[in-house]
């Protein structure tokens, strides 16, 4: 099982406070994520320069992916 961890810096109110979270999202959740943006990229109404890196972002990510899957044990 991969699961995928990352740090949220926030602060509220003030410039000197911050909390740190942390999160963990397994691959299966984050891969239908990416295939909801993909999915519904064009609804997003971006400027086709800002439109077409997100599309490469996500292609990237999904490229990532599958080679995650691949990589684990049958």
């Amino acid at each position: 099982m991969n699961i995928i961890h990352g740090h949220v810096n926030m602060a509220q109110q003030s410039s000197g406070v911050t909390q740190m979270v942390s999160m963990g999202v397994h691959l299966n959740d984050f891969a239908r994520l990416v295939d909801e943006i993909t999915t519904h990229l064009d609804e997003l109404g971006l400027h086709p320069t800002e439109h077409r890196k997100v599309q490469a972002q996500l292609a990237v990510l999904s490229a990532e992916m599958a080679s995650n899957r691949r990589a684990e044990p049958v």
